[in-house]
């Protein structure tokens, strides 16, 4: 998130850190340099600074940035990383094989302010390195993200076979099956870093998406793939906007332009507030009509 979006969040006594990384302008800054950028921030606050309750949150390109992250820090064995404690995605670009653009191409599509034309060229930018050709002595994982290329859950969590790899994430927030105290390195948001007998806390995402964008078909499958995912062990809470008529990261835009967006940042508001355990109707007294808080400690834009 740029600098401009911050300052509102932090006007109102929350800490947000906004994370700008690489472009794929070039091949250095194609796949991972945006990636390592966003390891390095999320590093930055929990080594550097020690913070534990951490909320990523990213628009497009930027969403998916979020979700790589987590998948990255649910199954790396570096204990000194804790967790996120929730994504806010606002259109998250969740489909790199593009295979979701000829798909319920309608007449309101091509308002959208993303064309197909513009996200195929921003996928060849990104995935580069991934396509480019590789020397004859390096071993490729079929697995891994240069076998599967676009198909792998990194780039397309919201493809049916990136499932499994959701429900991965979803076994590092299941509850403990036992009530003995377990390690709680990894954990978000306990003051006790090496043990707690608490309970475990779901995975917090919240997702916007207007009916109106190129990239609607592929979020509503990642909200069912994420949904589906925790079905049995209610590792994840999941809330979504899905607006008729809206276009791509549509609650960023002005309020008059569109009060939808307006709707969309006060549900947000009430979303962050939760999650911290505040009373919204009250927060909502102490503001006053109209301010609004959109921001949570340790937030972290991508």
């Amino acid at each position: 998130m740029d600098q401009g979006r911050c300052t509102g969040p932090a006007r109102e006594g929350r800490l947000w850190d906004g994370a700008n990384f690489r472009k794929s302008t070039s091949p250095l800054g194609a796949f991972p340099a945006a990636f390592q950028d966003a390891l390095t921030a999320y590093a930055h606050l929990v080594l550097d600074l020690g913070y534990r309750d951490i909320v990523l949150a990213g628009d497009s390109a930027g969403g998916n940035l979020s979700l790589m992250l987590l998948q990255y820090l649910t199954t790396t064995l570096s204990p000194s990383l804790v967790l996120p404690t929730g994504l806010l995605l606002l259109s998250p670009w969740c489909d790199l094989t593009a295979q979701t653009f000829g798909k319920s191409r309608d007449r309101e599509m091509e308002n959208d302010i993303i064309t197909a034309s513009m996200a195929t060229n921003s996928l060849r930018l990104f995935m580069h390195n991934v396509h480019a050709p590789l020397p004859k002595d390096v071993r490729v994982d079929p697995d891994g993200v240069y076998g599967r290329k676009g198909r792998h859950p990194w780039f397309s969590p919201s493809l049916a076979s990136s499932l499994f790899a959701l429900k991965a994430v979803a076994r590092a927030y299941a509850p403990p099956e036992t009530d003995v105290a377990i390690p709680s390195t990894r954990w978000s948001g306990f003051a006790d870093s090496q043990r707690s007998s608490t309970p475990h806390r779901p995975l917090r995402f919240f997702i916007t998406t207007g009916t109106a964008e190129l990239f609607s078909p592929e979020i509503l499958s990642l909200i069912s793939n994420l949904r589906l995912a925790s079905r049995q062990s209610s590792a994840f809470d999941v809330q979504t906007i899905v607006e008729e008529g809206e276009v791509h990261a549509f609650p960023l835009v002005p309020e008059w332009v569109s009060p939808a967006a307006g709707r969309a940042m006060e549900r947000i508001r009430e979303w962050v507030l939760e999650g911290l355990g505040r009373d919204v109707r009250e927060e909502a007294r102490k503001a006053g009509r109209g301010r609004r808080v959109v921001g949570t400690k340790g937030g972290l834009w991508a």
